[in-house]
């Protein structure tokens, strides 16, 4: 459960406070990178704001909608820093900040709000009237004992392409539907990936490196086989993603080849399936899956 990866996360904090224990940025990110945190933010459409809330009094959660004009309300330290501030609980928000909702957002999509220049921030800060734990988005080495933890460009590249990949598309498929799945080609998913660096770093992957073939299978199921450059060093991220659409059930299906043959669901819920198809069988083996899914 993700409330428990939270827990976790504020136990080990204390202990790398503690010193008791010191994973490498490396591992922290990986930790991290499969949460979503709470965020306070303020909502500027009344209408937007009581309708966000209706729905998460009845559902337990709700989809911003574009151009709800939101802002993430942001943290200042003694230097007059920026930071992002997030939460492993919403009891951690204290009930003085001037926000009117509180959103669950994914680790990467903090990374890159905190990451665009347009935002002046230099990192996040997670619990700050707590644990003021922080982690600055720099592409210096990490910080000594004490400072905060700061992304290598390794780090940040890996993060990039795991938020294309295990995020980004993803919802845009099963969110935006028939039109998002119709769009995707190389340059589409280049641009994502570029997308993601705001001018800080040059992204590493090349146009010609992103190969895409659109495929017909039947009447009713169409999918899009995507191959990507490896990352050495990274066995997260996809090398091989295949995306179907069913046409007579109106619904998409995301599959991504990485270390381990994964289905990512529409709420975002990774699992492994069993088997790792053998070079060049990926695509039948994700067609039987389809023809197994209810």
């Amino acid at each position: 459960m993700e409330e428990n990866g939270l827990r976790e996360l504020e136990e080990l904090i204390e202990r790398i406070k503690k010193q008791e224990e010191k994973p490498s940025a490396q591992e922290l990110m990986g930790r991290m990178d499969k949460l979503r945190f709470y965020v306070p933010v303020m909502v500027d459409d009344k209408n937007v704001l009581k309708a966000l809330n209706d729905e998460i009094k009845t559902t337990g959660k709700a989809k911003l909608p574009s151009g709800a004009g939101t802002r993430l309300l942001l943290i200042n330290n003694d230097k007059k820093e920026q930071f992002v501030g997030i939460y492993t609980a919403s009891s951690q928000i204290p009930g003085n900040m001037k926000n009117n909702c509180v959103i669950q957002m994914p680790f990467a999509d903090v990374l890159k709000f905190a990451g665009d220049p347009a935002h002046k921030c230099v990192g996040v800060v997670v619990n700050p009237f707590t644990q003021n734990f922080m982690l600055k988005v720099q592409m210096n080495a990490p910080g000594q004992s004490g400072q905060p933890v700061q992304l290598t460009p390794e780090q940040i590249h890996d993060l990039a392409r795991r938020n294309v990949e295990y995020v980004l598309m993803p919802r845009g498929v099963y969110q935006e539907g028939k039109d998002y799945f119709d769009h995707i080609n190389a340059d589409f998913i280049y641009g994502m990936y570029n997308g993601q660096y705001s001018g800080k770093l040059p992204c590493p992957i090349k146009r010609e490196q992103v190969e895409v073939m659109s495929l017909g299978i039947s009447e009713n199921l169409d999918l899009t086989d995507i191959v990507l450059p490896a990352a050495p060093g990274s066995s997260k991220v996809a090398r091989h993603i295949l995306i179907t659409w069913d046409k007579a059930k109106d619904r998409a299906g995301y599959y991504v080849i990485a270390d381990k043959f994964l289905f990512v669901a529409e709420d975002g819920k990774v699992t492994e399936l069993s088997g790792m198809p053998a070079e060049g069988t990926e695509m039948t083996a994700v067609l039987e899956l389809e023809e197994k899914r209810e």
